[in-house]
């Protein structure tokens, strides 16, 4: 990640720790705990389309287009008043996030916001 330019090193008050997820396929994933961040960070309650919803939009359209995003949240930059917020601490040291991580509540609203 630090080679995409996702995260960067820190010096951040700020460290949330790392948590091991196991996936289904039996492979790791690590992911960065930030319930704590989430509990004093405001709510935005922009709304997420439900999938019903979605289909009856597009229901009689003649063409319909999907996209994949590959790491969507990881193409949206992170105010650099907040990044050192993100920080999350590792045996390597403390790192930051440049890009939008997965694990912030307003994660999704500001994807969906972007996206609309």
């Amino acid at each position: 990640m630090e080679e995409m330019r996702v995260i960067k090193q820190s010096c951040s008050e700020w460290a949330a720790p790392i948590v091991v997820v196991p996936k289904k396929d039996g492979t790791i994933r690590q992911c960065v705990d930030y319930r704590k961040l989430n509990k004093v960070s405001k709510f935005d309650a922009y709304p997420v389309p439900r999938v019903d919803e979605m289909i009856d939009c597009v229901g009689n359209g003649r063409y319909i287009t999907t996209l994949d995003l590959n790491k969507g949240y990881w193409q949206i930059p992170m105010e650099e008043t907040a990044r050192d917020k993100t920080a999350f601490i590792t045996p390597f040291g403390v790192y930051e996030f440049t890009m939008m991580p997965f694990g912030l509540q307003g994660a999704p609203a500001t994807f969906q916001r972007l996206m609309d």
